[in-house]
């Protein structure tokens, strides 16, 4: 091969885009030349090589003496190429990058002829003649890490009100607030009133994640790896990893077995942390969005936004001193944005002198010349709408304009509370992130963004009708789409085991978030449930909320660049899990605040017919489900009778005396309800909605793709009731069981015949236990004042109605989810009924030692936002809510209506095909079940929801050392995308 000239040193009188700058590499100090060749191989040579003698004056030599000297100048140049492979190697080491970092000017190197290369010159002076490119391992070296400053840790409720980022309204709903006898027969009877409002479907919007894994992508992601200490996002023109590989991959082998173990070695060499979870498999970009956007096109009903969050880097203003390079030679990462597309915006719009600029990734694919297309600065704004029909608008959005550094503060008052260099140096220390999941927690705030939306990876595919009653009703709430035989158990670390990080993956992140909401609503031994890896329902404003009660992990998380680096928060799960418990916070909440603290004083009153033994009544007590058991000489005695050793306390004093004697076993055993809340859903969403009916399949209330399994109106999904009960999901993964001897969701309804034997009582096989003496109810609420060391005035107050309240929404979490199956039960066929206090009650007065700022109107009803339930600011009371809210004096019964319906949800199941593509032994044809073809030809008829899951790993072969196998899998995959979703989207460019 033809070497072309030898670079320059730094006498080039070409001016540096770097001048000034006080840490970068200067060379001049070197004792070496630097080599480029047209293959990439950099060569450095020593100094007195570099004056070979002239012609002239080897004319006496003899033919050997010229031999020996060309035999010591090939033996030169392979010795020094073998140690600058030696030196680049280290490169790749985190150390090593910061100690080649040297506090003097860049300089920009000229292409120069060295005497002995005249001829070569000769063949190549055109091309290479006037070719200037920057130094090949220039880095600024990075400031440190980010300090922590203090308006990072604010408290929510201490913020004034026009900062503090508001709990919104969910608009839907209001129509039927408006009304409040409609409201209050929905909520207490389930049944809708003869003047129904009727409730528009929702708009939808999908937000999409995507990247594309190319040079400049895999550049930066690889010197993140390399350097985890401080930031490089502006600071990698060039990168010295990037080139380096591109040398090795183009350098020619060399021919000794020292130099090929080197060579073997160095193709090994990979950062750990682009293993596993952060391989090339995560970026790899397919053309899925465009073809995913085509189902979405296609398939969502109400269609209103598409919006794509991609990832930007920091624009080189110097980057137009440079000519590009040819196709076949090395690019730089930063050159590498001018082959690619992409969309520039300011980094800070709001501040008029700021001038640092972004590019952001766009796909090729995008007709950007479409007024329905909006990028850069004009996709952050919220007030620009492109067209006032009903076409769906396309915005394009980047991670800088995503991450914010405080949830708590309305995005206006961010400037308020930082200053604009804390907001750039906390960007700076958390992007570039290459951790899907941290991009995830920053979702929501897009400009343009609607209330009810879809979360979607670019791998998620649409093959069915997709309505409004598939993502959100205004009577029915979120439609979420879990899996009922996966349980995730929360784990502060997110692991359970040590094997666990070997497996990698999501699980760590889920397992976090569970250990949140273990913090927030009370430990699950049993665990919640897996989200299924589709399309994720959302709405926008119980999104927010989520944030805000869980700012602090959420922004934590955000400054994991990878995957398993740090604790993770996996987004999804946690928004739509908050909404499952917040719902059943507000049951119990509304039961045992709103409907028995009579008085609003804080405490269950012990007098006669007084606010404790109302409570205990309606908990079962002296019912015909109170059960106590026996002794344990009399349960012998009753065993050898045939007699089940349990007794049935059907008189109230009775049962409040065993309870108050402390030595008696008493609990609650608690009938199946039966419910028709799902059997009336499509009569109900018929006659509420003015979006076409739904279509019955015989299973249950169904639209397009969505069959409901269980609705809020039933209380609370992650329980099991019964010891035999079972049933199979219809629309799970092949593989997908229950788990043995429970059933899949609760079940209130009997479908056939067998079911039909769940609902006949029996005090043995109850449903659920209250374990009242057991578990439920501590000792000092039950036994007399004496027996607990409190006065006689003390006793009479009675419990603390809050403690109570927690006890069985937080400590004690079987408790609380028996009583909500019992309060069901007493409740009827639908509606909320024994939950709902009196409509005569009111809120009491605000407190007046109260430090929360006055308001001119009640605020959205919700409860405390703080991240735990048992924190001093973690107040229920009603005196506290009452001021928290501004609802002072107003009637109890309205608060409740709007909480209950605020966190409305349904389980749905519907036809997923998750397909993850992997290969065997490196097969990637045949009819094998793990085969590619075999898994893409079974899509072909798919309906409903697809996931195409990339698991194809990296096997590098062949020319060049491609990646042989990925190559082949994406090239299926394009055409198995071109064969399901063949119409073009109206955003792509025209063919």
């Amino acid at each position: 091969m033809t070497p072309s000239p030898i670079l320059s040193s730094p006498s080039s009188s070409h001016p540096s885009p770097w001048q000034g700058t006080s840490s970068s590499l200067d060379l001049s100090s070197h004792d070496h030349l630097v080599v480029f060749h047209e293959d990439d191989h950099l060569l450095p040579l020593s100094s007195s090589s570099s004056s070979l003698p002239l012609a002239e004056k080897e004319k006496t030599r003899t033919t050997v003496t010229r031999r020996r000297w060309s035999s010591l100048l090939v033996s030169i140049i392979v010795a020094s190429t073998l140690y600058v492979v030696y030196l680049n190697r280290t490169l790749l080491t985190a150390n090593s990058v910061s100690t080649i970092l040297y506090p003097s000017p860049s300089p920009i190197i000229q292409a120069v002829t060295p005497p002995h290369l005249q001829s070569e010159q000769d063949q190549a002076q055109a091309a290479t003649e006037a070719l200037e490119i920057p130094l090949p391992v220039h880095l600024y070296h990075p400031p440190p890490k980010v300090s922590p400053f203090s308006n990072f840790h604010l408290d929510y409720y201490a913020l004034p009100l026009e900062h503090r980022r508001s709990i919104k309204p969910i608009a839907s709903i209001q129509p039927l607030l408006a009304h409040p006898q409609c409201a209050d027969q929905w909520i207490t009877n389930g049944t809708l009133c003869t003047n129904f409002p009727t409730l528009p479907p929702s708009s939808i919007d999908i937000l999409y994640t995507w990247v594309n894994g190319s040079a400049p992508h895999s550049a930066s992601r690889k010197l993140y790896a390399a350097s985890t200490e401080g930031w490089w996002e502006e600071h990698w023109r060039p990168d010295p990893l990037t080139e380096f590989e591109n040398r090795q991959k183009r350098a020619q082998p060399v021919p000794s077995t020292s130099a090929s173990s080197i060579l073997k070695r160095l193709k090994k060499l990979s950062p750990p942390t682009l293993q596993g979870d952060n391989g090339d498999n995560r970026f790899r970009d397919t053309s899925e969005l465009q073809y995913s956007i085509r189902s979405s096109v296609k398939y969502i009903h109400n269609l209103a936004n598409i919006h794509i969050v991609s990832p930007d880097f920091a624009q080189q203003p110097a980057s137009s001193q440079f000519q590009r390079l040819d196709k076949d030679r090395f690019l730089l990462p930063s050159d590498l944005l001018e082959y690619e597309s992409t969309d520039r915006f300011r980094a800070f719009p709001l501040n008029g002198s700021s001038r640092a600029v972004r590019a952001g990734q766009v796909p090729s694919w995008l007709n950007t010349s479409r007024p329905d297309v909006l990028l850069g600065d004009h996709a952050i704004d919220p007030s620009l709408h492109p067209l006032d029909n009903d076409t769906a608008t396309l915005r394009v959005h980047h991670d800088w304009s995503t991450f914010t550094p405080s949830w708590l503060l309305k995005p206006q008052s961010i400037g308020t509370y930082f200053t604009q260099p804390q907001i750039e140096q906390w960007k700076h220390a958390v992007l570039p992130t290459f951790n899907s999941m941290a991009i995830e927690a920053y979702l929501g705030d897009q400009a343009g963004l609607g209330d009810v939306l879809l979360s979607a990876n670019d791998d998620f595919f649409l093959a069915g009708h997709l309505r409004a009653e598939d993502v959100h009703t205004p009577l029915y709430g979120l439609v979420l789409r879990l899996q009922s035989h996966l349980p995730v158990i929360g784990s502060e670390s997110g692991f359970l085991s040590k094997w666990d990080h070997v497996k990698g993956g999501e699980w760590p992140s889920y397992r976090r978030s569970a250990y949140l909401l273990d913090q927030r609503f009370g430990r699950r031994e049993q665990g919640r449930r897996y989200l299924s890896h589709v399309h994720k329902s959302l709405h926008r404003s119980l999104l927010e909320e989520s944030r805000i009660m869980f700012d602090r992990p959420i922004r934590e998380a955000a400054g994991s660049r990878f995957r398993g680096s740090t604790e993770s928060v996996n987004t999804p799960f946690l928004a739509q899990t908050f909404v499952v418990e917040r719902h059943r916070e507000a049951l119990l909440w509304t039961f045992f605040m709103l409907r028995h603290d009579v008085d609003a004083d804080g405490f269950y009153a012990r007098e006669s017919g007084g606010e404790w033994e109302t409570l205990l009544r309606e908990m079962g007590l002296g019912s015909i489900y109170t059960v106590r058991s026996t002794e344990k000489k009399e349960k012998e005695k009753e065993k050898e009778k045939g007699e089940s050793g349990i007794e049935i306390i059907h008189d109230f004093a009775t049962a409040l005396a065993f309870l108050a004697s402390g030595a008696e076993d008493l609990h609650i055993a608690v009938p199946r309800p039966r419910r028709s809340s799902l059997a009336t859903s499509t009569a109900n969403l018929q006659s509420s909605s003015s979006d076409q009916p739904f279509q019955r399949d015989g299973r249950g209330p169904a639209s397009g793709l969505s069959t409901y399994v269980f609705s809020h109106l039933d209380g609370y999904p992650f329980l099991h009731l019964g010891q035999e009960a079972r049933t199979t999901p219809s629309h799970h993964h092949r593989r997908a069981r229950p788990a043995v001897g429970v059933e899949a969701w609760p079940t209130y309804e009997p479908k056939n015949k067998n079911e039909e034997s769940l609902f006949v009582y029996d005090v043995k096989r109850p449903a659920c236990r209250v374990e009242l003496t057991r578990r439920c109810l501590r000792r000092e609420w039950v036994l007399r004042g004496a027996e607990v060391g409190v006065g006689r005035g003390e006793w009479e107050r009675g419990p603390r109605a809050e403690d109570v309240f927690k006890r069985f929404a937080f400590e004690e979490v079987e408790c609380g989810d028996c009583l909500i199956q019992l309060l069901m039960h007493n409740s009827g066929r639908s509606g909320y009924a024994a939950f709902l206090p009196s409509p005569t009650l009111l809120f009491p007065p605000s407190s007046p030692s109260s430090t929360h700022q006055a308001r001119s109107s009640p605020l959205e009803p919700h409860l405390p936002l703080t991240p735990t339930f048992n924190s001093t600011s973690s107040s229920f009371s009603l005196t506290h809510i009452s001021t928290l809210t501004n609802h002072a004096l107003l009637p109890r019964r309205p608060f409740a209506h709007a909480l209950l319906t605020r966190y409305a949800y349904t389980l749905s199941d519907a036809p997923i095909e998750f397909v993850p593509l992997s290969l065997v032994r490196g097969r990637y044809q045949g009819s094998g079940t793990n085969s590619v073809g075999w898994k893409l030809e079974k899509l072909a008829g798919a309906r409903g929801f697809v996931c195409v899951n990339d698991d194809v790993m990296g096997v590098r072969g062949g020319k060049g050392g491609k990646d042989v196998e990925g190559g082949k899998v994406q090239e299926m995959v394009r055409r198995f995308m071109e064969m399901k979703w063949p119409d073009a989207s109206p955003f792509e460019h025209r063919r």
